[in-house]
């Protein structure tokens, strides 16, 4: 029996840092893609204001991707978010 402890051991800090390598590989993609809308956010609009870029960072992936395909046609925050700006 003791024999197979190892082995154990070995397979669940596999399992473990698979994890934790899928955890970080999202975090970073979530990261990278909030970098990419407040740059062109900042390309569209000249500045971000605190709220939107709290929002910016906070939101999921998918979010992000939806406000990325409107802000090139964007005249307004209203425009990319779909709602006024947040205070």
């Amino acid at each position: 029996m003791e024999t197979d402890m190892p082995n154990w051991i070995e397979q669940a800090e596999a399992r473990g840092e698979a994890r934790g390598r899928q955890e970080g590989r999202l975090e970073g993609r979530q990261q990278g893609t909030a970098n990419a809308v407040l740059h062109l956010f900042e390309s569209t609009f000249e500045s971000v204001p605190g709220g939107v870029k709290a929002r910016i960072l906070s939101a999921d992936v998918d979010q992000l991707l939806v406000w990325i395909d409107r802000i090139p046609t964007a005249t307004s925050v209203e425009d990319v978010f779909g709602n006024p700006e947040p205070n």
